[in-house]
């Protein structure tokens, strides 16, 4: 994972304006500093530390919105947000490959021939959308974006902005993941995924202000969104093997294997959701849990206001 940076000059008594400069100034410095490692073609270490730092950055940009003028800001959310999705192509197929390339060791002879031709297919995919997201990244405007970072306004101390962000957070969090598990739906449950990626970002750019209570409601989102992330990358796998199996001829012999993956990933969706109910509905639940974690750092926060 991608290491979260530090924010150590903000204080709950910085306006809001102040802060905003600060934060997403260091988060654009972290995108730019990443994209030459991505460019060169096959480091999926790197794609994945520029995909967080892009989804860091989209996020403060969301909650510091009230410091910038409306259509300035919705030019740099449009053009970010296009930049994350033709990443995030990139880092799913990365995600893939590794998944595959471990399913291949222990795959049978007549399994093997469907997840070598699943991992030819997903290479070329790999290819093409990195050349998309390089094109994309050669027209975006660097100096726009950090001018437009240093036109924040505002006055309102830090202290009583982060608690009605941090509690509209946690409110969307709770309701989407909540959806999510009653329909078991993969659309919810990723919504739930990047509800939750936005209350997490969030808590780790004020964590430095009161360390020890904010990291324990960290540890318990991470380790709920790494369910939820397993979840979205079973959809998205299995959306590629029937597309590939729609594509080959009755009786293919790679159609075995690639419906030995499908059979493997329906069982791993079924475990993963049985974990999140677990977890949801144990005692106390996790919507409790969640909800004292951040209750408790949000008063050491203003006590350090």
């Amino acid at each position: 994972m991608s290491k979260a940076p530090r924010f150590d000059s903000i204080t709950m008594e910085t306006p809001v304006a102040e802060a905003a400069r600060t934060v997403l100034r260091q988060l654009a410095e972290a995108v730019l500093h990443e994209t030459p490692d991505v460019l060169r073609g096959d480091d999926a270490r790197a794609t994945h530390d520029l995909r967080v730092a892009l989804r860091r950055l989209r996020t403060l940009l969301r909650i510091m919105r009230p410091c910038y003028r409306r259509q300035p800001y919705r030019r740099i959310r449009r053009e970010l947000r296009s930049l994350g999705r033709r990443l995030g192509s990139v880092r799913d197929a990365d995600v893939h490959l590794a998944a595959l390339r471990s399913a291949l060791g222990g795959a049978t002879r007549d399994e093997a021939d469907g997840i070598a031709h699943a991992i030819a297919a997903l290479h070329e995919r790999r290819r093409h959308s990195l050349a998309r997201f390089a094109i994309e990244l050669s027209q975006f405007d660097r100096a726009h974006l950090l001018a437009f970072i240093e036109s924040a306004r505002g006055e309102q101390p830090l202290g009583k902005f982060v608690p009605k962000v941090l509690a509209r957070q946690l409110r969307r969090f709770l309701t989407a993941f909540e959806e999510g598990l009653s329909a078991e739906s993969d659309v919810r449950l990723h919504a739930a995924r990047i509800a939750g990626k936005r209350l997490r970002y969030t808590l780790e750019a004020v964590r430095t202000l009161a360390p020890e209570h904010v990291r324990p409601a960290l540890r318990s989102l991470e380790l709920v969104q790494d369910r939820l992330g397993t979840l979205i990358d079973i959809a998205n796998f299995l959306a590629l093997y029937e597309e590939l199996l729609r594509a080959l001829d009755p009786g293919d012999a790679r159609a075995h294997g690639l419906r030995a993956r499908i059979d493997a990933c329906e069982l791993q969706r079924r475990r993963v959701l049985a974990e999140l109910h677990a977890r949801w509905n144990a005692t106390p639940s996790y919507p409790a849990e969640l909800t004292e974690l951040i209750s408790s750092a949000l008063g050491s926060l203003s006590a350090s206001a």
